[in-house]
């Protein structure tokens, strides 16, 4: 599965095998250098990618193939093989009592099942656009983490927590948009596709306030000598939102490929070229949803 994504990228299985390793590595040695919390964020990403792996439908087919003992040491191996390189990385910058926490919550998650619930959890949010209402919903578990996070940092006045609260809670919502939609979800819009556009933009930057105003304000409070960089990391959210809304529907109705994906994260490392990708992308998405919106 891994050789045929490659495959559909564009990228060599055997280039990408080597490729893949190095840019971690170099990435991750990057926010150690520049970012007080990238162990967290380590942590973080890891706990991310595990969350993946347990799903109700998936982890029923490993029940049904599988006795449940061996279904067990298959879901502790997938859990420790996807925390390996976040791992390595903490070890060899240090961090060990953040490895250590790491393998005790991969070894906890390896028994856990998301199940569907069987009511439906209230939002803040309207049903349009939808990606809010879907995406709060399945990351329920993680916002309150978010938050107590946040909670802790105003506590023990730990700025860099409060800070890492704010990614945690921004990069989730963020994700909420990555998945391209069904054509039948543009098609019900009855505007132009730069209204559209706009339309998304305005609509998820509205909710990504709303799910930051519980932490941003007191965080603003108690840390109000660091205000600016509080602010920084908000905007430059907003703006990793904005790239991936018009990364998507550029793309649309298939998946953003990883160049896309260079492009965008490129322009959050590198602000200046954000004024050149957001409106390269806001152009080819315009062009791009003309076969399904019109004035």
């Amino acid at each position: 599965m891994i050789n045929r994504k490659m495959i559909d990228e564009g990228l060599a299985p055997i280039l990408g095998y080597m490729l893949i390793p190095v840019a971690f590595f170099y990435l991750s040695n990057f926010l150690f250098q520049k970012i007080d919390f990238a162990n967290y964020l380590m942590v973080l990403a890891s706990i991310m990618f595990q969350f993946n792996l347990s799903g109700k439908a998936r982890n029923n087919f490993l029940s049904i193939i599988f006795s449940n003992a061996i279904k067990n040491k298959i879901r502790i191996i997938e859990n420790l093989i996807v925390a390996l390189p976040f791992l390595l990385m903490l070890v060899y910058n240090g961090c060990f009592i953040e490895s250590i926490i790491l393998i005790l919550i991969s070894l906890l998650l390896s028994f856990v099942v998301f199940r569907n619930l069987g009511f439906t959890i209230p939002t803040p949010f309207s049903n349009k656009p939808f990606e809010f209402c879907n995406g709060f919903r399945k990351s329920i578990l993680l916002l309150p983490v978010a938050y107590g996070i946040a909670i802790i940092a105003s506590n023990v006045e730990n700025v860099n927590l409060g800070l890492f609260s704010i990614l945690l809670i921004n990069l989730t919502a963020i994700s909420y948009y990555v998945k391209p939609e069904t054509e039948y979800y543009v098609w019900i819009y009855s505007c132009s596709p730069k209204r559209f556009l706009r339309e998304k933009m305005y609509t998820g930057t509205k909710f990504l306030i709303i799910l930051n105003l519980p932490i941003l304000i007191p965080l603003l409070y108690v840390f109000h000598a660091e205000y600016e960089i509080i602010l920084f990391i908000y905007i430059v959210s907003v703006l990793l939102l904005w790239l991936v809304i018009l990364g998507k529907y550029s793309a649309y109705p298939r998946e953003m490929n990883l160049y896309e994906f260079i492009v965008i994260v490129g322009s959050v490392f590198f602000l200046p070229l954000s004024l050149i990708t957001i409106p390269y992308f806001y152009n080819k998405s315009s062009k791009n949803l003309k076969t399904l919106l019109h004035d």
